[in-house]
Order: C-alpha cells, then sequence, then structure tokens
C-alpha cells in the first residue's frame, strides 16, 4: 500500500480521475456527466449501486486518492465513487434513467447514500502507480487490454528511455513479466499508429471501444510475416521507427505532389 492517510472527505468533493486508464481518449477532458454516462454502459455499475443501496457502503475497501489543483481525486475506486454519485444524483443518468432512479429511491429509502466517505489519500499519484498496476494488470481485479496497456505506456513515457531493460523494469514494479509488457506496448503503438490513421478511413465503424487490442498484438509479436509487411521490427528497442518514418515520406510525398499540381 502507498504511503498516506486516512481521512474523511465528503461525497462531493471526490472527483473522477480523468487520466484512469480504463476511460477512452474521448473523455479525458469531458464533463464528469459524460463520464458517469459513459461508466453506466457498464450493466455491473448497475449491480454495484444496487448492492450499495441494499447493503450500505462498505469503507473495508480504501478508495485511493490524491489531491491535485485543490481536488480530491480519486485513483482507485472510480466506480464506487461513481456509483455513490448517481445514488445520490440520479438526474445525471442519462443512460438507463429509470433503472438508476429506482435503485436511487431504495438507496434513500434505506439511507444508504454516504455524504461522507473515509479515504485514503496518497502524497502524490506516483505514489499509487506501481500499486494500480500490481492489482490491474497482474493482481485480482484486472482492467481490459486496451486498460492495460494505456497504462504501461503512460509507465513507459515517464521512464523516458527507449532500451530493453525498460520493460523489465516496468515488469518488476507491477510484479508482471517483461515480455509481456513489451507484447503490450507494441500492441499499443500499433493502436496509435492505426488511430492517427484516422482507423484507414473506417470512421464510426472502428472505435476505440470496439477495437481488440489482442489481435493485432498477438498478430505483430506472434507472426513475422505480418510484422515484416508492417515494416516492424519487434526486436529493436523502437520497433515502430521504420513505420514512422515511412508514414513521414508517405506525407511529404503527398505535400510535393500536391505542390507540382
Amino acid at each position: 500500500m502507498p504511503s498516506g492517510q486516512f481521512i474523511p472527505i465528503k461525497t462531493v468533493d471526490l472527483h473522477l480521475d480523468p487520466k484512469n486508464p480504463r476511460f477512452p481518449e474521448r473523455l479525458k477532458n469531458a464533463p464528469e456527466k459524460d463520464v458517469l454516462n459513459w461508466m453506466l454502459t457498464d450493466a455491473a455499475l448497475a449491480d454495484l449501486m444496487a448492492s450499495i443501496a441494499e447493503n450500505g457502503f462498505f469503507n473495508g475497501e480504501p478508495i485511493l486518492t490524491v489531491k491535485e489543483n485543490g481536488k480530491h481525486v480519486v485513483m482507485e475506486g472510480n466506480r464506487r465513487l461513481a456509483s455513490v454519485k448517481l445514488l445520490a444524483n440520479p438526474e445525471l443518468a442519462s443512460e438507463s434513467p429509470k433503472t438508476v432512479r429506482a435503485i436511487s429511491e431504495r438507496a434513500v429509502f434505506k439511507n444508504n447514500i454516504p455524504s461522507e466517505i473515509w479515504v485514503y489519500e496518497c502524497a502524490d499519484r506516483g505514489e499509487v502507480k506501481n500499486y494500480l498496476g500490481f492489482r490491474h494488470i497482474s493482481g485480482v481485479k484486472q482492467w481490459p487490454l486496451i486498460s492495460k496497456a494505456r497504462y504501461l505506456h503512460d509507465l513507459f513515457v515517464r521512464k523516458n528511455r527507449f532500451e530493453y531493460e525498460v520493460y523489465k523494469e516496468i515488469a518488476k514494479e507491477i510484479g508482471s513479466k517483461g515480455n509481456y509488457v513489451r507484447k503490450l506496448l507494441i500492441g499499443f503503438q500499433a493502436y496509435q499508429l492505426i488511430k492517427t490513421k484516422n482507423w484507414f478511413g473506417m470512421g464510426d465503424y472502428l472505435n476505440e471501444e470496439s477495437f481488440d487490442l489482442s489481435l493485432i498484438s498477438e498478430v505483430i509479436n506472434s507472426y513475422s510475416a505480418v510484422a515484416d509487411y508492417m515494416n516492424v521490427d519487434v526486436n529493436q528497442d523502437k520497433p515502430f521507427e521504420k513505420v514512422f518514418t515511412l508514414f513521414q515520406n508517405l506525407l511529404e510525398t503527398n505535400k510535393i505532389n500536391g505542390l507540382m499540381r
């Protein structure tokens, strides 16, 4: 557990983490209401709300927070916080509004909507990073693959070094294996390239929520012919360097052709 202290904080003063790896990138700067409704698309959130409504909020598993820009930001426990916020303010739900309202009424009847939550406040975001990695990448409450990869990519960028040993360092910090970390990061870089190319013109038919990261990650890492075709060298410290160069050359060629016309 990171170093910190247990303190009570009013629910209205707790904020969802905009950098949560589980949130799609389109929600990074979105209003909290939009994030809450995206979370409601997961049926399990309604189940969690119903459990809190019936049995009350369980403080035995601490919510982890950090204070940033004067706000208490929840790094671990966003689903629990979202549940409490929706129980207290069911009018925020545009997704499954009738269900949310019914569960909220039950919570009000049983007096199970906490106005204050005990949290474990940590010194800074870095204090919590490795704990989250261990818990959600190799631990008991694993994130979806795209969330794992986004989290690992953030750690990788923070290292500011493009060496094979970095994968091992990250793996050691979160209790995983270097090859697994590398495999996910290579897949995530491929995902970023695909997105950069606007999903190759597929528009709304393909987006982060519908994209299966495991497919491209497995193909690139397991089939050398595909990696060669894509100019990806999985044995290099910068496996996508040739791809970035190729894209840049294509952009320059298109600019030149456009000027010549």
